[in-house]
């Protein structure tokens, strides 16, 4: 609390400080090979080196600058925080917009978006041509359901550096015109080896646009029917009494008038069984990568059209859905997975002791059109910000252990049974014990198990909840890919027994006020 106090006066004084201090600053770091690095522009090879050479230099600040681009370069994940909270406090001794945006960037990739907004701000004031700046802004407007601020920021950078491949991508995915994403997306293939993109993100790129090519114009999602307020049922699955598996929905799909779908809020899309693809009437349309779904991570499906996906109160013509290669579930339990995101737009309740999802109108965001003015975060402190990275859904938490206590971001995920936390997560909050060889099933294959923890608490707002032996997994994959820490996945075994409220207009959750055990 106090570091983002600090944040936010410091945002207030800005201007003042920046006039005092530009010279300063401009006399004592204008030749260091690190100056303006936040203007990348360049690999990150040739980044690296410029690190490497001022962080040699005898100036101190140019000294500070290499050492803050080192970590920019190599730290992930928690691994960030630390490098975060050590370039903060030095802006906040050198006014420095280079340490500003590199600081920004790093609170945002260990998990604390709030705190990363406001500093990303603070670096705009002092240097509006820093692109870490930009990026880090975006990041946090589009994970808060700004997607047009979001594209705004993304076009700046691109203003200013017309080649920079996270501001190509960042504006194909904010745009709603299929032509313009190939367009861009092309952009990105021909500059994405030279500025040392991974070779994952390309590859997705290449599908996307073969995937656009074969769709053309094709008309997708088509609205067909919507009866607000409206309720869908559904059933808990469990294979032993007390451990809820999943929650299972009848749901029309093609001629098939129910089919057993799991609803999950830790997936994106529709994901369909093998075991059902003539009966729906699946028509293929492009073979393509997944990446995650547990299991061995990426994993060859297939993507096409469902000619009609009903759930009730809400009816589409036209589905995209993703076949997979083999049956979702071992026994067919469910034939497909639908991720909550299919109802964007939506309030999505369930209601404690109602087997129910209630569905109802949100309202749509309204913001600023100026992404440096926007305020992405809910003004009632009973609502809890979601954010929405790589199609999935993370709440805000907080997580004690026998070591101490840890603020994150886990995912919302009404489809996994059993809460299970990363394990840099779990190393700072209690003790993990490691050993054994055991695997926990997920989409896609088995994920191993790196340990378990003997005790865990997990608060989101006034809620909280007591975990016992916990399972611990590796996540440090899914960071990377998603670009912001995760510390684990909140499952059916610590929000089962609670009403929850998704808001997928405003991107807020709200669960179980006050209740607590």
């Amino acid at each position: 609390m106090r570091r983002q106090l600090w944040l936010a006066v410091w945002c207030v004084s800005l201007g003042a400080a920046q006039a005092a201090d530009s010279s300063a600053t401009v006399s004592s770091g204008a030749n260091c090979p690190a100056a303006h690095a936040s203007h990348l522009g360049v690999s990150r090879g040739e980044l690296r080196a410029r690190a490497l050479a001022a962080s040699a230099s005898d100036d101190p600040l140019c000294a500070l600058r290499g050492s803050a681009l080192a970590d920019w370069l190599d730290r992930e994940g928690l691994g960030a925080c630390a490098p975060a909270s050590r370039w903060t406090q030095e802006v906040e001794r050198t006014a420095d917009p280079d340490l500003a945006a590199l600081a920004a960037s790093q609170l945002w990739r260990c998990g604390r978006p709030r705190e990363a907004h406001a500093l990303a701000l603070a670096a705009l004031n002092l240097d509006e041509e820093s692109l870490v700046a930009w990026h880090t802004l975006a990041f946090v407007l589009q994970a808060r359901w700004r997607e047009p601020q979001a594209r705004a920021a993304y076009l700046k950078v691109l203003a200013l550096d017309p080649d920079d491949p996270t501001a190509l991508i960042g504006v194909a995915d904010t745009s709603v015109d299929r032509a313009e994403r190939r367009d861009v997306l092309t952009h990105y293939l021909a500059v994405a080896a030279a500025r040392g993109e991974r070779y994952q993100r390309i590859r997705s790129a290449r599908e996307t646009i073969h995937f656009l090519q074969v769709l053309g114009q094709t008309p997708v999602w088509i609205l067909e029917r919507e009866q607000l307020p409206g309720t869908m049922a559904y059933t808990v699955y469990s294979e032993r009494p007390g451990r809820r598996q999943g929650l299972i929905a009848s749901v029309g799909l093609g001629e098939e008038r129910s089919v057993p779908v799991l609803l999950d809020s830790g997936a994106s899309g529709l994901h369909l069984s093998p075991t059902i693809e003539k009966k729906i009437g699946f028509h293929e349309l492009v073979d393509a990568t997944l990446v995650g779904g547990g299991g061995d991570r990426e994993h060859a499906v297939r993507r096409g059209l469902v000619p009609k996906v009903d759930f009730g109160p809400v009816a589409f013509r036209d589905g995209l859905g993703t076949m997979a290669a083999s049956s979702l579930h071992p026994t067919g339990i469910y034939r497909a997975i639908a991720g909550v995101d299919l109802l964007g737009g939506m309030r999505v309740s369930l209601v404690r002791g109602v087997s129910r999802v209630q569905l109802s109108e949100a309202l749509p965001v309204a913001d600023d059109p100026d992404p440096r003015a926007a305020q992405p975060w809910p003004s009632d402190r009973a609502l809890l910000p979601i954010l929405r990275v790589e199609g999935q859904l993370l709440v805000p938490v907080l997580l004690s252990g026998p070591a101490g206590g840890l603020e994150g971001f886990m995912v919302f995920d009404t489809g996994a049974s059993s809460t299970v936390i990363d394990y840099a997560t779990a190393e700072q909050v209690g003790s993990v014990r490691v050993g054994g060889n055991s695997t926990a099933r997920a989409y896609g294959g088995a994920v191993e198990l790196s340990g378990r923890i003997p005790a865990l608490r997990v608060s989101l707002g006034g809620w909280s909840h007591a975990l016992p032996d916990q399972p611990v997994i590796d996540l440090s994959e899914r960071t990377r890919v998603g670009g912001i820490a995760v510390a684990g996945f909140l499952g059916l075994d610590a929000i089962g027994d609670e009403s929850f409220t998704l808001d997928l207009g405003q991107g807020t959750l709200s669960i179980g006020a006050g209740n607590e055990r």
